[in-house]
């Protein structure tokens, strides 16, 4: 696939159906088609040309979508820098990128217009689509460079790409968010936008998915509306998730409703690697990330390099069109990040994998085994120790440990006994793994629908012993929620309420009562002395 081709291909459709809307706006192929071309005649003047960026300085993702497209149109690449970036983050991005055009709006690249109608320019499998800024393992922003090559990889991989519309839900400085947007474009489908907050709010979901066939999520808000509104994906074809360790219990809540596919890929993998198409019967404990996507490639190494025996665990490494062409302006880190098998460049990813009859299954990051107080620890394993805990009686939890200054934290929703929870990791965890633990009534996340780490760090780091105890009553009372949920909407009841009340003044902690019948329950507990 040509992406310039196949974009005029899509653009030049004589069915003038809605190619993109929001729940404010819409816009015709025609209109579309229109707009675009104007914006890519104002980038054009501009001196926008192969390999030049363009910084789409946006947070509205009608209008990124929009520029996307403009960019690819005027033969450059593009990079999503969002303004509620720090003015530092910004300045160091532009250092890196060196865009040769800054717009903060379609009306900005149009008004870059000199008069003159150029000839939209072709494009080369090997030439710049996109830049996009990951932290990595080392917590060093890298900006990757994705290729047409890449994109046109991703658009043409079969069985994604099902019925009409496919919603657009990802954070635009989240790679997940060009699967969405021009995969679903390259392959004629409407682009929907729908808000995350939507998305999270039960309330709200299946309006904001109404007519969706396609949808991508992350595992986390995976698990949060398979536990809370799994209803949604009756009315879609297929959902696609990914990015962090999932149960098979959430899996369950949705298989009956839809076609379900885990997916798996680094940034600079064009989005997906690996993928695995959920049947009737899930294999064990884990959902695997499945195999390498049509035209890519898989291999599981082991510390030396080479290919680990039978099931062990190992390094995964990803070749194929996919792999980006490298970090910009870090040829030594991009070397330092690849390795060559038969012939052909590898990603070497940091995940840690292993492989039982061709489909792998994620296990964590290398960075996830950390050292405290000489001993390896494995964080992954804290946090399935400790959801089978909560879970075998039924209730729903989430986890997650990190290391916060030599202490293991493990921070968990759902739990209504965290004594008996601190006992059972006393007697099954080695005592230099037991982690300190802290009720959350819901994990938070990111912008990108990511575990929120650091706001959880800040959260134990300030929570008083009065939280506590308040936030291990309330977890024995109703099911965790959304930060928005009260405590009637969670199933609570007037008396329980009073109850509860009670017994914190009883041991001198004070809760307005009023507060809790009427205002978030999470903004409750934050605000307990």
């Amino acid at each position: 696939m040509n992406i310039a081709t196949r974009l005029e291909e899509v653009l030049q459709d004589p069915d003038d159906r809605i190619i993109l809307r929001s729940e404010q706006r819409s816009f015709s192929r025609s209109e579309f088609e229109q707009l675009t071309r104007q914006a890519a005649d104002g980038l054009g003047a501009a001196g926008t040309t192969t390999d030049e960026i363009v910084e789409i300085h946006t947070d509205d993702h009608v209008e990124a979508v929009i520029l996307m497209v403009s960019v690819l149109r005027a033969g450059g690449g593009f990079c999503v820098v969002p303004p509620t970036y720090p003015t530092a983050r910004v300045e160091q991005i532009r250092r890196r990128t060196r865009p040769v055009a800054v717009v903060r709006s379609v009306a900005d690249a149009v008004e870059l217009r000199d008069g003159t109608t150029r000839a939209l320019p072709s494009r080369r499998p090997d030439q710049l689509a996109y830049v996009i800024f990951t932290s990595g393992s080392t917590g060093e922003p890298k900006a990757v460079e994705i290729t047409d090559r890449g994109l046109a990889n991703l658009a043409t991989q079969p069985g994604i790409y099902p019925g009409e519309v496919i919603a657009h839900t990802a954070a635009l400085q989240f790679d997940a968010c060009i699967y969405e947007i021009l995969g679903g474009l390259l392959n004629g489908m409407t682009i929907q936008v729908v808000e995350l907050d939507d998305l999270l709010d039960r309330s709200r979901v299946r309006h904001a998915l109404h007519a969706v066939d396609t949808l991508f999520v992350t595992t986390a808000v995976f698990n949060l509306l398979a536990d809370r509104s799994p209803e949604v994906f009756d009315d879609l074809q297929l959902v696609l998730f990914g990015g962090e360790r999932v149960s098979p219990r959430h899996v369950r809540n949705v298989l009956p409703r839809c076609r379900v596919i885990h997916v798996y890929g680094p940034t600079e993998t064009t989005v997906f690697a690996t993928s695995y198409e959920i049947g009737d019967v899930l294999p064990g404990e884990d959902v695997p990330i499945g195999r390498a996507m049509q035209n890519m490639c898989t291999h599981v190494l082991d510390e030396t390099g080479d290919p680990v025996n039978g099931a062990d665990p190992g390094e995964l490494v990803v070749g194929g069109p996919g792999l980006m062409r490298g970090y910009r302006d870090e040829p030594d880190i991009t070397e330092r990040s690849m390795i060559t098998l038969h012939g052909a460049p590898h990603y070497r990813t940091g995940d840690l994998v292993t492989s039982a009859e061709g489909a792998m299954t994620f296990i964590g990051r290398r960075d996830r085994q950390v050292k405290v107080k000489g001993y390896r620890i494995d964080l992954a394993e804290i946090e399935r120790v400790a959801t089978d805990f909560v879970c075998i009686n039924g209730r729903r939890s989430t986890a997650t440990a990190v290391t916060d200054k030599g202490i293991v934290r493990l921070f968990i929703s759902g739990c209504s006994d965290l004594s008996a929870l601190r006992h059972h990791l006393r007697e099954v965890l080695p005592s230099y793994t037991v982690p300190v633990v802290t009720p959350v009534g819901a994990i938070p996340l990111t912008r990108n629908g990511k575990t929120d780490t650091g706001a959880l760090l800040e959260f134990a780091r300030e929570m008083t012993p009065g939280q506590e105890r308040a936030r291990e009553l309330f977890a024995a009372l109703v099911p965790t929620g959304t930060p928005s949920s009260t405590f009637l909407d969670l199933g609570g009841d007037s008396l329980s309420a009073m109850n509860a009340v009670w017994q914190l003044d009883d041991q001198g902690v004070v809760v307005d009562m009023g507060d809790l019948l009427t205002r978030p329950l999470e903004e409750v507990l934050s605000n307990v002395a």
